[in-house]
């Protein structure tokens, strides 16, 4: 983390700019949040920055090979595989009917 940043950045948090932040991003994306924002962004270095960027966009571009799923396949063991799912709580919450037990799982998105 960049230190300095972050002690400029609480020093001039106001809880007023914050919520004004939220109203506008509700009136810009009506009802697309189901999880709490966090009041204070992550500094850190730009290097470390661009070596995230980089990696999403490694992740984006595998998850969008047309062979993906033959690619992984083999990566969840056949007892582990996942049978069928139910979202009966938060949208990013799934009960999963599993070939051994159910699991309860929780994506973040």
């Amino acid at each position: 983390m960049v230190e300095n940043h972050r002690k400029i950045y609480n020093d001039r948090f106001r809880p007023e700019a914050y919520q004004a932040f939220m109203r506008q991003f509700e009136l810009d994306f009506p009802g697309q949040l189901d999880f709490r924002v966090a009041e204070t962004p992550l500094f850190v270095p730009k290097a470390l920055k661009d070596q995230i960027l980089q990696a999403g966009e490694e992740i984006i571009d595998a998850l969008l090979q047309p062979d993906f799923k033959e690619q992984t396949r083999r990566a969840i063991p056949p007892d582990m595989k996942c049978l069928t799912r139910t979202n009966t709580l938060p949208s990013s919450f799934w009960i999963m009917r599993c070939a051994k037990t159910p699991r309860a799982i929780w994506f973040l998105s």
